[in-house]
């Protein structure tokens, strides 16, 4: 019961924000621009995943998919917001390496009928570094002046990612076992507190989006 509550209320406020980011998207400036695209992405994967279930269809490959194309919108995001700092280069090439990664997974050792659970451990890894790596510019104020007249989204945004994927790096590593292995209410306790993750990740976008100028 407390599940279905909180998958709904993390759908309710993924919907408002993708419905928010479409109505303002011309108006986003164009980093914020990609975090809007990051939403609708999850909007639809989430509603194929529901559809897919209700049929009794495995969904666990929308999670192979899913991994590739939010980490290379996220990066983009990053990329977009570090540029001054960390060379193009170094994103695209992180970019490139995950999606190989991602492949040879699926070739090697993790189908796509079962859980991606070693390119959802190194993204939560890759985004923590970014999200650190972003709260140690913004206290910084000889290096903060290019965030400034974001700051507070940016604040929103990235403890968002922050939380969620630090949140989350266990259950991604132990995804197997947890599918698999652990069964009965521990298994549900561990989903549970990925859906609460996922609405704190939605929540503060949404937030983030909202208080982001408009250009």
């Amino acid at each position: 019961m407390i599940y279905t509550i909180v998958i709904y209320l993390t759908y309710f406020v993924l919907l408002c924000s993708g419905i928010w980011s479409i109505w303002h998207f011309r108006y986003l400036m164009p980093k914020f621009k990609v975090l809007a695209v990051y939403t609708w992405l999850s909007i639809i994967v989430q509603g194929i995943s529901e559809t897919l279930a209700s049929q009794r269809i495995n969904n666990l490959f929308l999670s192979h998919v899913y991994a590739v194309l939010s980490f290379v919108i996220l990066t983009r995001f990053y990329c977009m917001l570090l540029r001054p700092f960390i060379s193009d280069v170094l994103f695209k090439g992180q970019m490139i390496s995950f999606v190989l990664l991602a492949i040879v997974n699926v070739i090697w050792w993790q189908p796509l009928t079962t859980f991606n659970s070693i390119p959802l451990t190194v993204e939560a890894l890759v985004f923590i570094v970014f999200s650190l790596s972003t709260f140690i510019l913004t206290l910084n104020e000889a290096l903060n002046h290019h965030v400034r007249p974001f700051l507070r989204s940016l604040n929103w945004i990235n403890s968002g990612i922050f939380l969620y994927f630090t949140g989350s790096l266990l259950l991604f590593y132990n995804g197997e076992i947890i599918i698999h292995v652990i069964m009965g209410k521990w298994s549900a306790y561990t989903m549970l507190l990925h859906t609460v993750l996922t609405m704190v990740l939605y929540i503060c976008i949404g937030i983030g989006l909202w208080l982001s100028p408009k250009i």
